[in-house]
């Protein structure tokens, strides 16, 4: 009868306000786990990066060793310029000084090379030498991360791992 009356007179039913809800516990804070977690990935994240730079670089000396003793100048330096570019570019956050000397060789190295095949008159061939460099690259990678695994066995899952395997080279 109540809200045939409202209904009629235009207004409508009052409602009974809804009983006040207790405060929840508070829940115990997480953020230190958080904080400790990020900061171990971030650390494993660079350890991960400067292996892979000194496994990379090592690789690239080789190379760099044989130009002009073993190998003409146009076919041992070409490989070791796009390593040095990647590895800078992986140290580029967290070692910006290094990075630098190193974007500063390749470029010279890069001069370097333009000077020397225009001298021999060689015909440089980047498609192989990427390939080279690739494959160095990802040589240095899987053994970074073999030695990580090793050090720490439970450190990165499975699903981080082929997550990090993709982001470089």
């Amino acid at each position: 009868p109540a809200a045939a009356a409202a209904a009629v007179a235009g207004t409508a039913p009052s409602r009974r306000a809804p009983p006040a809800r207790r405060p929840a516990a508070p829940l115990p804070s997480i953020a230190p786990a958080l904080a400790l977690a990020a900061a171990e990935r971030t650390d494993l994240s660079a350890e991960l990066a400067v292996r892979l730079a000194v496994l990379a670089l090592g690789e690239a000396s080789s190379w760099l060793a044989r130009a002009g003793i073993s190998a003409p100048v146009p076919d041992a330096v070409p490989a070791a310029i796009p390593v040095l570019r990647r590895v800078s570019s992986a140290l580029h956050g967290a070692y910006p000084d290094q990075s630098a000397l190193l974007c500063e060789v390749s470029s010279v190295l890069g001069g370097v090379l333009a000077d020397s095949a225009a001298v021999a008159d060689a015909r440089l061939d980047f498609g192989r030498s990427n390939a080279v460099s690739a494959a160095a690259l990802a040589q240095a990678k899987l053994t970074a991360e073999s030695k990580l695994d090793q050090l720490y066995p439970n450190a990165l899952g499975a699903r981080e791992r082929a997550v990090t395997r993709t982001c470089y080279c």
